[in-house]
């Protein structure tokens, strides 16, 4: 019964990419028709987890960006001194920049701020971008101290972020919602607690798109593949094969790009995401087995480890790569804050 099934759902598949193959342009037209993409130019911008990673790269290209003097970011993050660097980078680039020390999963801090920011500028974009992996966190945590701490920041903390910001935008018959989430759902992958709360966040930002669509409010999820980034990092991914890594500044201007299009799904680099969707089709019954050949050529990063140094510097973007080094204060700090939560 197993195996006619999977046949059935190979076949499904096969049938189903021919009948989108051919009623393709016809569903592309709709897409284009039907796609809000006038969107005013963005006066007003908060960013989650900006203090490093792809959040920074994304102020830094809006930045560059700016089509008008009045461009101001809300940048956010847990680490105040990376923080103020990257507003100093921002302002150097002719933008306004606000920055708040502020952790995710604090509902009500992040709530009045957001309300305050919003009185006084109008956010036109919201990017929750703030997130962790288990192997940023100390190795002091279990196994289920790991699960709930990445899920709490990941998926409770994009709700804190977003949630707050729907009826405002509701109201006013325009404006972006953009959550962060991968393509490490479409495996089977060994980091439980970051690939599902991924997930969530892939089917709430989608479904929340098509619920919001009729009212000018538009919704994107980021699926990056593997960028230079302190959270990618912390995988030691020169262990696991085919991962393609690009660097932050080649990934936000895909980011950026996409939510100008008000893409639903902006993913980056194209061909990762192509790979993950091959992954993703094959059928439940033979994934033990294709498992069992990735495993066997992939060594997959080990949740228990800490991160303890990022070793791939030049890697980052240019001038990322002067400020992401994790001295050993940081891994300290990070042992001492058992169940407290690492922002990206």
């Amino acid at each position: 019964m197993a195996v006619l099934t999977d046949i059935s759902l190979l076949l499904t598949n096969i049938i189903g990419s021919m009948i989108l193959l051919i009623f393709y342009p016809i569903l592309g037209f709709l897409n284009y028709k039907k796609k809000k993409t006038n969107f005013p130019t963005p006066k007003a911008i908060v960013i989650t987890g900006a203090s490093s990673g792809i959040g920074r790269g994304i102020a830094l290209e809006y930045a560059k960006r700016k089509t008008n003097n009045s461009l101001v970011l809300g940048l956010t993050g847990r680490n105040i001194e990376k923080l103020e660097e990257i507003q100093k980078e921002c302002l150097d680039l002719g933008v306004q920049v606000e920055i708040e020390s502020i952790d995710v999963t604090d509902k009500e801090k992040l709530y009045d701020w957001l309300i305050k920011f919003d009185n006084k500028y109008k956010i036109d974009i919201l990017i929750a971008n703030a997130g962790t992996v288990e192997t940023m966190l100390p190795k002091e945590l279990d196994f289920t101290e790991r699960i709930l701490t990445v899920t709490n920041t990941n998926v409770i903390g994009t709700l804190n972020t977003v949630l707050p910001m729907v009826p405002i935008f509701e109201s006013r018959g325009s404006g972006q919602l953009v959550l962060m989430s991968s393509i490490t759902p479409y495996f089977d992958y060994t980091m439980a607690g970051y690939s599902s709360s991924k997930g969530y966040l892939k089917s709430f930002g989608l479904i929340l798109r098509n619920g919001l669509a009729s009212r000018g409010v538009g919704v994107s999820v980021i699926i990056p593949g593997f960028v230079y980034t302190p959270l990618v990092d912390s995988l030691d991914y020169k262990d696991i094969p085919m991962l393609l890594p690009i660097t932050t500044d080649k990934a936000s201007k895909y980011i950026v790009d996409g939510i100008s299009r008000n893409d639903a799904i902006i993913s980056c680099p194209p061909l990762v995401y192509c790979i993950s969707h091959f992954f993703a089709t094959i059928p439940p019954t033979l994934r033990d087995a294709t498992n069992f050949i990735i495993n066997s050529l992939a060594k997959y990063p080990d949740y228990r480890k800490p991160v303890t140094h990022y070793s791939h510097h030049s890697r980052y973007s240019t001038n990322e790569s002067k400020r992401e080094n994790c001295p050993s204060s940081s891994v300290k700090n990070l042992n001492s804050q058992k169940i407290k939560t690492h922002n990206k």
